[in-house]
């Protein structure tokens, strides 16, 4: 995982100011302005690291109190498809 996040950092957000970056045993955030664009992404690995899923929005930073909001709801409510494969195979284990 820390070499996909420095690959992610370094061809997709070069040159970009990075505000917010957690990184937990499975999932990474990388959240920052570039230019005139924020953006927002979370990159999360299930099926023991072969699968990545990842949740991208950018907006104009001019438009942030708007796409705040949005961004705000859906990353709460973000799950990567494998687990939602896993709850609906197995409903009683999650």
């Amino acid at each position: 995982m820390p070499d996909y996040r420095e690959h992610v950092l370094e061809t997709i957000y070069a040159g970009a100011s990075i505000d917010y970056a957690p990184v937990r045993r499975s999932w990474f955030v990388l959240s920052g302005t570039r230019d005139d664009t924020v953006f927002y992404e979370r990159v999360s690995f299930t099926c023991d690291g072969r699968r990545i899923t990842s949740l991208a929005m950018l907006y104009p930073y001019a438009q942030c109190r708007y796409y705040n909001r949005i961004l705000e709801k859906t990353a709460r409510t973000f799950t990567p498809a494998a687990r939602l494969r896993q709850a609906a195979e197995h409903p009683a284990r999650h």
